[in-house]
């Protein structure tokens, strides 16, 4: 397949000393494989699609004290279209999809993804949502944790107003894939952000990016002094070699 990357892969973790994950042990695989395809036939039409299985020893999800059978999945996929003129505007449309914990009363399995080393996270479930949801093991077993249990698809645009300059935007819709039993529903929310960047010269780029998360029924109401909205605004600079 020409102008294609495809890519497959198999990681390992173990977690040492955390008893609120597992009494026993935790060692689990991942296994993977990823596409990334500019399509010829169609100048500017490019699609990415991800695939994600772990299997090992995973949590202790049912309380007997001994780890559970690992058996969770994970998937995005991407497809965007960059128009042929001199801003070249750019839309796409993507989906990211985290499996989350068994919460009947059967529970045998532990299904909850566990992200293990995710890169360009936040640029899949967003900037503020990323931030909000950066929690502790107890917080991942509990399907709350970072870049487990969402669902999430995503709108976004860019173009290039000037030579040196990029505007970017993305909107996001989060919500649970299991929900949690709690009564709160499933929805955590929806995000929008906003992104600039300036290429200072050849090998130096800066960055703006600002984030803004209204909380759904997941976060609302949950207690005291809780809020409904969240922001978030970033500055980067980056140097290329």
């Amino acid at each position: 397949m020409d102008n294609a990357v495809i890519e497959g892969y198999l990681l390992n973790l173990k977690r040492q000393a955390i008893p609120v994950l597992v009494t026993d042990k935790y060692d689990i695989w991942t296994l993977g494989a990823r596409v990334d395809h500019d399509v010829a036939a169609l100048p500017g039409f490019n699609y990415n699609l991800e695939l994600g299985y772990q299997f090992g020893d995973g949590a202790d999800v049912n309380g007997d004290g001994t780890s559970d059978d690992k058996k969770a999945w994970a998937g995005t996929a991407d497809v965007s279209y960059t128009f042929n003129n001199p801003y070249s505007p750019k839309i796409g449309a993507a989906y990211t999809y985290y499996s989350g914990p068994d919460f009947s009363a059967t529970v045998a399995d532990d299904e909850g993804w566990d992200p293990i080393f995710p890169d360009g996270q936040a640029g899949r479930i967003g900037n503020v949502t990323n931030a909000v949801l950066s929690g502790t093991p107890a917080a991942f077993l509990a399907g709350i944790g970072n870049a487990t249990n969402l669902s999430v698809p995503k709108i976004y645009a860019s173009f290039k107003p000037g030579e040196k300059h990029a505007l970017s935007l993305d909107w996001y819709i989060d919500t649970q894939s299991t929900e949690v039993p709690a009564g709160t529903g499933d929805k955590l929310g929806w995000e929008v952000d906003l992104g600039y960047a300036y290429q200072l010269n050849s090998d130096v780029t800066m960055g703006l990016s600002i984030g803004y998360m209204e909380a759904d029924d997941d976060f609302v109401g949950t207690g005291a002094g809780v809020d409904d909205t969240a922001m978030e605004v970033i500055g980067s600079v980056s140097l290329a070699f």
